[in-house]
């Protein structure tokens, strides 16, 4: 299979979840990869290109986009401009992250009505049908739920001292991340807690955030580490990661998840909103360390037998041979 997969040059500081995953499958098939260069964050230019209408010059080759067997996209916004209409040949495949959105409206809508995408993989199952249902329940395209995936190499146990009790990363929106806010608030001042915030993106910074293994052994010195599934009900990606160092995921539970494998009380430590004493809810399972560690220790084994990139990659290219097929359900 000759896979032409277009994305985009993610400056340090910016988190490449689909590097790992495209990397995995280029070591199993023939991968030409294709990127869009700018100079902002990529949050930045992606608001400026889709809500300003600034042009982008194309840059596909269509002859080399026609000789390939699928084109892969994973920022369809950095490629509004290409002349779809004359790539014709390769079945069209585009992920879908964030499903909310005026942004994600425009450029899914215009992936599915006018340039022939044909394959549609998201991220998030729900996501995908509440917030795109004319795509959904069309008949013209195949939808393949793809959830996240984790880079074993980077995330994983670095068997480091577990010196923090409790760790929240992050940014804590109060109307986006409802639940992480209230923890936090809740938290502070507790003997043992630790919050690492985003910081703000913007060019030029020189605020330190960890990334990669910076990133993944933070978590791995935590006991327990906050997530929550944000206004939209998504499984994100700091889910898996979490678990993927061996540290304790305490967080909402979604229907979704279930699906996804997490259990409460079993891999996971359910946290909620209706809950008036959240502090006293975490002292007590910081109070369990041995069943806190069983959760962990779940958490860890379910990510790493089901999310693993290079897993993952073969399964997408599973979903791809399927939707040459046309047998994607």
């Amino acid at each position: 299979m000759r896979i032409l997969w277009l994305t985009n040059h993610r400056p340090v500081g910016t988190i490449d979840y689909y590097g790992p995953l495209m990397e995995a499958v280029g070591r199993r098939t023939e991968v030409t990869v294709v990127r869009r260069h700018y100079e902002e964050t990529e949050g930045d230019w992606c608001r400026q290109v889709m809500l300003s209408k600034r042009p982008c010059v194309p840059i596909l080759d269509i002859n080399q986009a026609n000789g390939c067997d699928v084109v892969v996209c994973d920022a369809m916004y950095s490629y509004m401009t290409e002349p779809w209409e004359r790539i014709t040949r390769p079945l069209k495949a585009v992920f879908l992250g964030d499903m909310h959105g005026q942004m994600v409206q425009e450029y899914a809508g215009a992936a599915w009505a006018r340039f022939g995408f044909r394959l549609f993989l998201p991220i998030y199952r729900e996501g995908m049908r509440r917030y795109h249902p004319d795509i959904w329940a069309s008949s013209q395209v195949q939808i393949a739920w793809f959830p996240y995936w984790v880079d074993q190499a980077v995330y994983r146990d670095y068997e480091l001292p577990r010196d923090v009790a409790c760790l929240t990363t992050g940014t804590s929106h109060p109307v986006v991340y409802a639940l992480r806010d209230r923890i936090h608030r809740a938290m502070t001042g507790f003997d043992g807690y630790k919050c690492l915030p985003k910081p703000v993106e913007k060019p030029g910074s020189t605020e330190v955030w960890p990334l990669g293994e910076a990133y993944a052994r933070e978590l791995g010195r935590a006991r327990m580490a906050f997530a929550c599934t944000s206004v939209y009900s998504y499984p994100v990606t700091k889910l898996y990661e979490i678990c993927a160092c061996r540290t304790a995921l305490a967080c909402d539970w979604i229907d979704e998840m279930g699906d996804l494998g997490w259990q409460p009380d079993v891999n996971m430590v359910p946290l909620s909103l209706n809950d008036l004493n959240l502090r006293g809810t975490v002292e007590k399972w910081l109070a369990q360390p041995d069943r806190l560690q069983a959760i962990a220790d779940a958490g860890y084994q379910l990510v790493h037998e089901r999310y693993g990139v290079e897993q993952r990659a073969g399964e997408l290219l599973g979903v791809l041979e399927k939707a040459l097929e046309g047998s994607v359900t």
